[in-house]
């Protein structure tokens, strides 16, 4: 719906009611985003164990495949954040997750190390764009005072993540192979992927709301200290 203002910002109780409502929504999406990463990230170690006796191969011999994925996942930590600047954190989040569901599905289906080893690669520089584009967004929703806070609860996704994808993976293992500890991750973080493609947005901007600096300056109980002279305004509320 479009509402015409009639005052500055100005924050009703409708807007301001519709912002805290998009900023919870964010802070849940891009929690579920970030431990969602973890599906396709901690599977590989539960799993190494078994494919190598099932293949016959040993540490050495599959040391290759981690150091790749280690490798790639440093190097993209570099260039993640400005890809995110430049194209838009919801896009790059959008490539790199899709690249990990499919590295992970395709990952069961290689028969030799050095294909393991450019698979987890892929994979490793997909991981990368989750971490910078995740704050960029949440930088955009929640102001400096509200940080601390936020990111202390918000922080509990990679600890949760990494506990849950670690048991999962190990679970899967017991009941079925090694390779539905690939596939099954995978098809979980495309679904998370489908819930952040359909929920985030990477600004209040993009949601039809007003910047996070002007809800600041104008929610209810601020006070506008630049005297600024009242404004005919439209917004649109969008879902």
């Amino acid at each position: 719906a479009i509402i015409a203002r009639s005052t500055s910002p100005a924050f009703d109780f409708q807007f301001h009611a519709a912002f805290q409502s998009w900023r919870y929504r964010i802070f849940g999406i891009m929690w579920l985003l970030y431990a969602g990463y973890y599906l396709c990230r901690k599977n590989y170690a539960v799993a190494q164990p078994v494919f190598m006796e099932e293949l016959g191969w040993n540490e050495h011999e599959v040391g290759i495949i981690i150091s790749s994925y280690l490798t790639m996942y440093a190097a993209g930590q570099f260039i993640s954040g400005p890809l995110g600047d430049r194209f838009g954190a919801r896009r790059i989040i959008i490539i790199g997750l899709s690249l990990s569901v499919v590295a992970n599905l395709l990952f069961p289906q290689a028969s030799s190390i050095l294909l393991m080893a450019v698979l987890m690669g892929i994979n490793g520089l997909a991981q990368s764009t989750g971490w910078p584009n995740s704050i960029k967004t949440m930088s955009n929703w929640f102001s400096l005072n509200e940080r601390g806070r936020m990111m202390a609860w918000w922080g509990t996704n990679y600890q949760i993540g990494d506990v849950v994808s670690t048991g999962l993976a190990a679970f899967i293992i017991s009941f079925a192979t090694w390779r539905e500890a690939f596939w099954m991750p995978a098809i979980g973080l495309a679904v998370v992927g489908v819930v952040f493609l359909l929920g985030q947005r990477n600004r209040p901007e993009d949601a039809g709301l007003p910047s996070l600096t002007e809800y600041l300056k104008h929610e209810p109980g601020a006070e506008n200290k630049n005297d600024e002279p009242v404004v005919e305004k439209e917004y649109s509320l969008t879902e």
